[in-house]
């Protein structure tokens, strides 16, 4: 922990930091900068000020333009954005002799794991953990890979783990095919993709698969895990693999509202509340919260998959269908950002009930 920590804050001659970056990746770093070194950044640095708040953890957030005036000779900038979009930054702190350094997802995994570490609601798997094996420790399980033709090309190449199989979500909308698996057989809704995102592939996933475990990941987005891992976290018990939850600045509202219109977040209360005025509370209290689970991802024993997909499936089709009802405009992408927000409190509700194990996740660029 240590060494993951203060590699980030000490450099010769740094007396200050601060974070280039205002939103997820940004607020976890800072949170955990904070708590575990009390440490604050002296700003927040964004190329738009319009689009991002005025504040964050108490500390202005400054324009470009502003931080180059405002900066010290010894200061550090810690580039806290996702990852694709660092290459920009880095240039700009070259030609400003800025001192910076790049929060990829392998430092921000450290963090998140050293922190997480700490907090016993979010368990972290160590991977340094001897596991004895069982006899089912070689259970059947597939992460199927969401991708499709109009993804961008990625500048580097990667390995891909002997247990992710690629599959192409939205092959109902293509004629192009990339992947040996496709979302748009059997029982399916893979013309609903460009809503859905990765949830068409989800869906095909729990209705045409009979794993002993199934996952989803996305051609950009992966689980940190070594190969001879992933048999060991199953076969210690775990029901479910969640990646580390980012940490939302000031709750997790400012994402929901970020993403999901006012009139969706309504409907989706409103449907919440006919479940249970205890469901609908229990969500508010999610969001008043700090921490959501990004991207639609998970691994899953089959009947945990299917409980949660039963569930999911239910709450976004009648929250679609009530939109459609009211007349209200559905933007692309939607019903995966709800997806997300879904994901975060289903399985932050059912933690007592099931056992939950965090890795880090990586975006690849």
């Amino acid at each position: 922990m240590k060494n993951n920590i203060d590699d980030i804050l000490i450099a010769n001659g740094i007396e200050r930091f601060s974070i280039f970056g205002a939103g997820m990746v940004a607020s976890s770093v800072a949170e955990i900068l904070f708590v575990m070194r009390g440490v604050l950044p002296f700003c927040f640095v964004v190329s738009d000020t319009e689009i991002n708040p005025q504040m964050v953890m108490e500390r202005p957030v400054v324009s470009w333009d502003d931080y180059s005036r405002i900066k010290k000779d010894n200061e550090m900038l810690l580039i806290a954005i996702p990852e694709p979009l660092q290459e920009e930054i880095e240039e700009k702190c070259r030609r400003a002799d800025i001192a910076y350094r790049c929060i990829t997802s392998e430092v921000e995994n450290m963090l998140l794991y050293d922190y997480y570490s700490l907090e016993a609601r979010f368990p972290v798997w160590d991977s340094s953990k001897k596991i004895a094996q069982h006899q089912d420790a070689s259970s059947e399980c597939k992460i199927y890979m969401a991708c499709g033709p109009w993804d961008k090309s990625l500048k580097r190449s990667y390995e891909i783990s002997g247990f992710m199989y690629p599959i192409q979500a939205g092959k109902a909308l293509s004629d192009i095919r990339i992947a040996d698996i496709a979302d748009d057989t059997g029982n399916n809704i893979s013309d609903r993709n460009p809503y859905y995102c990765e949830l068409t592939a989800l869906y095909w996933i729990w209705k045409n698969t009979g794993n002993d475990y199934a996952g989803l990941c996305h051609y950009r987005r992966w689980f940190v895990f070594r190969d001879k891992e992933l048999p060991q976290m199953l076969d210690s018990g775990g029901d479910v693999i969640l990646p580390y939850p980012s940490i939302q600045y000031p709750n997790a509202a400012v994402h929901e509202k970020r993403y999901i219109s006012c009139a969706v977040r309504q409907i989706i209360r409103e449907v919440l509340a006919e479940c249970s005025v205890q469901e609908m509370q229990s969500y508010e209290a999610l969001l008043e919260d700090r921490y959501i689970y990004n991207f639609n991802m998970l691994i899953a024993k089959k009947k945990v998959l299917d409980d949660y997909c039963e569930w999911l499936f239910n709450i976004i089709f009648e929250v679609e269908q009530r939109c459609i009802e009211k007349q209200i405009v559905i933007e692309k992408r939607q019903q995966g950002y709800w997806g997300e927000v879904l994901l975060s409190y289903y399985f932050m509700k059912k933690r007592t009930d099931l056992k939950v194990i965090h890795i880090g996740r990586t975006i690849l660029i």
